[in-house]
């Protein structure tokens, strides 16, 4: 397998492709791809797509306020659902507890590891410090050079982070780690749990993630299966920057085809990312 790690010159993307309909596109060549750097389309040096190993850090809320209306429980769950999709032996797994401070609970080990056995005993307290939590995560998977992501279990509500949305989805986009979202909510609260999470999905959207909100069993059985296919049918690819200190919006795109893309949407250039 190629190298994808970025460089000072190389800039390395994942891109999870879909239809309309959430199946994953698995057929497709580097000339289907085009790469638009701060509105300039550059070249792709470097293209490679086969099944290898996926790497992901559980990022799991013990905040007091998941106590309320089942949500741990429902996080525990889709958890469980999560490593149900991943492929045992094979794909490398840890978890973080977070509140106001972050715990390494599992440091990384194959699949599915003993993360169901520790979240039996993890118990919700104290307040929530949600994005500085995800910053710490998304650090945790940088030496995992490929099909790497963060999977958050939380139910939206932070009070006590110091960095930004922004601030984070910046981080994680620049060192191409997808944050994928599960807002766990009672069905009650569903309405308002879209609209105070809204940050979190941009933020999600923006490191080539997804958020999604689940409620039920089957919503989340839906919400880690595509989660998984994303992980496992990622393209990996590398283009040539031109060096132009500071932030480049990216856009990467499939040609002529009505296909969804998932890609961190932009890189901090002159900026060596953390684990690179």
């Amino acid at each position: 397998m190629p190298s994808f790690k970025s460089s000072a010159t190389q800039v390395a993307i994942t891109a999870a492709v879909r239809e309309s309909n959430g199946t994953p596109v698995t057929t497709l060549k580097r000339d289907d791809f085009e790469i638009i750097d701060n509105g300039e389309a550059r070249a792709i040096s470097s293209f490679w797509f086969e099944p290898s190993a996926a790497s992901v850090v559980v990022l799991f809320d013990r905040s007091g306020s998941m106590r309320l209306s089942d949500k741990i429980d429902i996080g525990r769950d889709a958890t469980r659902q999560l490593l149900g999709w991943l492929d045992a032996g094979v794909d490398q797994v840890s978890l973080l507890g977070f509140d106001r401070d972050v715990s390494r609970l599992q440091p990384f080990e194959a699949a599915p590891g003993h993360i169901l056995e520790q979240l039996a005993h993890v118990d919700a307290f104290g307040t929530t410090a949600l994005l500085d939590a995800m910053a710490t995560a998304a650090n945790e998977v940088t030496e995992h050079r490929t099909r790497r992501a963060v999977f958050v279990i939380t139910d939206g509500l932070d009070t006590d982070s110091r960095a930004t949305a922004m601030t984070v989805s910046r981080m994680a986009a620049g060192i191409d780690v997808p944050v994928y979202v599960v807002i766990t909510t009672p069905v009650v609260d569903r309405t308002n749990a879209a609209a105070r999470t809204a940050d979190l999905s941009e933020l999600a959207r923006r490191t080539g993630g997804e958020a999604f909100i689940v409620t039920t069993p089957g919503e989340a059985m839906l919400a880690t299966r595509a989660i998984a296919s994303d992980l496992h049918h990622q393209y990996l690819m590398a283009f040539a920057s031109d060096g132009t200190p500071g932030w480049h919006a990216l856009d990467v795109r499939v040609k002529q085809q009505k296909l969804l893309v998932r890609a961190r949407t932009g890189y901090d250039a002159g900026v060596r990312a953390a684990g690179q």
